[in-house]
């Protein structure tokens, strides 16, 4: 009976020290993240060397956009339906990639580009 209760000591001393590795490894897991979505799509200067980013919307929210150009055109944001962006000086037919950032609640982004312009449109889940 001693060597019972020994036993079974042990193996309760085991399980909390497993539940709280566990648990620790859980927490440590989660890391620092911002909860942002990123999407890429590549578009085209036009003839007039422009590109244009439109966010179609879905909901009032803020969209950043990152690009491969220099200042000032490399970072900016767009924060409600129907704003767009229009990025003029580039060569013709010079392409330029497009980052868009969104919220980690919305679980889709739409986006498209159809000759110079960039369409967006976002989902919430």
């Amino acid at each position: 009976m001693k060597h019972t209760n020994k036993l079974l000591e042990a193996i309760r001393s085991i399980a909390i020290i497993a539940l709280v590795a566990v648990i620790g490894f859980s927490i440590a897991g989660c890391g620092e993240d911002d909860g942002d979505k990123k999407e890429t799509v590549e578009v085209t200067a036009n003839n007039s060397g422009e590109i244009e980013i439109q966010y179609n919307g879905g909901d009032v929210m803020t969209v950043k956009i990152t690009t491969d150009l220099p200042a000032p055109n490399d970072s900016f944001t767009l924060n409600t339906e129907g704003e767009s962006k229009k990025i003029t000086g580039l060569t013709p037919g010079q392409k330029v990639t497009v980052t868009i950032s969104f919220p980690g609640n919305y679980s889709n982004i739409d986006k498209s580009a159809d000759g110079s312009v960039v369409y967006i449109q976002t989902y919430k889940n």
